[in-house]
């Protein structure tokens, strides 16, 4: 055999190890965003729990910040979810979930008590998840 004729397994390889080349990147980029996301998540709680409980100044326009964050964040994560399989309908749903938990929340910011409700709400949304797939 010429190379010319030569079967085209090594091409198939070579195109096999290109695209893992490509997705494991994009894999991990997309993990440490999400990482990323939730690390915020996690300071934001910290500031919010702090206002809400008192040891900090109440400042509502902080609280709407990260409010608004965790509804955009939360529906942007659920849009990105592409599968169809059970965990992946339910993953969406909760990031579904705690999107209009956070929006509900929202509406309270002039309200401390009702607030601190929706952050407990909130909190456990968050919680949930993390206890089924961590």
């Amino acid at each position: 055999m010429t190379p010319e004729t030569k079967p085209s397994h090594r091409r198939g390889l070579y195109a096999a190890l290109l695209l893992a080349g490509l997705c494991v990147p994009i894999a991990a980029s997309a993990n440490s965003a999400l990482r990323g996301i939730m690390h915020t998540w996690k300071r934001d709680l910290r500031t919010s729990d702090a206002m809400l409980s008192g040891h900090a100044p109440l400042n509502e326009a902080t609280l709407r910040g990260i409010l608004t964050s965790y509804a955009q964040d939360a529906g942007r994560i659920a849009g990105q979810i592409r599968g169809q399989s059970s965990d992946s309908r339910d993953i969406r749903h909760r990031f579904q979930v705690l999107q209009a938990e956070a929006q509900g929340a929202l509406q309270h910011t002039g309200q401390p008590a009702v607030l601190r409700s929706d952050f407990r709400r909130i909190v456990s949304t968050c919680q949930s998840c993390h206890d089924a797939y961590n």
